[in-house]
């Protein structure tokens, strides 16, 4: 963040070629990391929900793999940065900049939609549609157990919680990524 505001405030890149990369680079890995995991963890949730074995069966070389595919899809999404990041050590004005083509508008525009697709809008509606089926799931279990109170009330309980589990991390979601893209887009126009 420093870097990224004195680079801002100045129109020069005083740190070096090393830190040029990493403060290119890495944001977009931790950020796909973020969003991916948050996306596997309502996976497993709504799989938890609809399938009871689902607990039993997801043992630790399952875990470990989901984690590396998330790791994978993070660094694959990186790639582009790291191949196209450019740094210009000029005495005066030392810049760091990412070049996806020689027409810097064309290619900084369709990298931030595709970006802000595949990590922003892509997350978000499988998020909402996963919790959405736990919360549906939820409340047509609850319609079929007719003698049981306690077990309605048990369900009610869940499904409240669900619906606000989703709420929550909808919110938190939306709150954490969508200002960001949306400088990310103001910034390509």
């Amino acid at each position: 963040m420093p870097q990224t505001l004195t680079y801002d405030l100045t129109l020069k890149w005083p740190f070096g070629s090393v830190a040029c990369y990493l403060s290119s680079n890495l944001p977009m890995l931790f950020a796909c990391g973020s969003v991916f995991t948050m996306v596997a963890i309502a996976l497993d949730r709504y799989k938890s929900i609809k399938d009871i074995f689902h607990i039993i069966t997801c043992n630790k070389r399952r875990k470990l793999l989901i984690i590396a595919v998330i790791f994978g899809l993070s660094l694959a999404f990186m790639l582009p940065c790291c191949i196209y990041t450019r740094y210009d050590d000029d005495l005066h004005y030392p810049q760091c900049w990412v070049a996806f083509s020689p027409d810097p508008f064309i290619s900084n525009v369709s990298y931030v939609l595709f970006l802000t697709f595949i990590v922003l809008f892509i997350p978000f509606g499988t998020i909402f549609f996963l919790y959405g089926g736990i919360i549906y799931s939820l409340h047509k279990v609850r319609h079929r157990i007719v003698d049981a109170a306690p077990a309605q009330n048990i369900y009610s309980i869940a499904t409240k919680q669900s619906i606000q589990m989703l709420i929550l991390i909808v919110a938190t979601f939306t709150l954490t990524w969508l200002p960001l893209f949306t400088c990310f887009i103001l910034a390509a126009f």
